[in-house]
């Protein structure tokens, strides 16, 4: 059983009460404050350097951006690789898609592949 997280309710805010933690969040938004009590009851550890964290998905972008290097999200149009999805998203947006004022896309491009990546780990 996990240790409970403190709170207080001050008007409409629920107000993290762990030390150092200034987290306010709406009282009517109960999944989120779900969410930010996990953040102080971490599960996951590190296996390279014992940081902990509370979503599986972290830790897996933790140790392919800070041990492995791995990069298993690659752009279709020039090769390069990123550690994250979302990294691919933004290179792809600000290196390959066309301005809104472009008449269309260049033939044979297919944008929606860009946006694809096989995490192998």
């Amino acid at each position: 059983m996990s240790t409970p997280i403190p709170y207080t309710i001050v008007g409409e805010l629920w107000c993290c009460g762990v030390n150092g933690c200034k987290k306010q969040i709406d009282v009517r938004k109960k999944s989120l404050i779900v969410y930010h009590k996990n953040t102080h009851s971490p599960k996951y550890i590190c296996a390279y350097c014992d940081v902990a964290f509370p979503q599986k998905s972290r830790l897996e972008v933790h140790i392919r951006t800070n041990h492995t290097g791995e990069k298993p999200y690659t752009c279709e149009d020039c090769g390069k690789s990123f550690p994250q999805l979302s990294n691919l998203n933004d290179h792809v947006k600000k290196s390959h898609l066309h301005h809104e004022t472009d008449a269309s896309p260049i033939p044979g491009e297919n944008p929606g592949a860009q946006l694809t990546g096989i995490f192998t780990g």
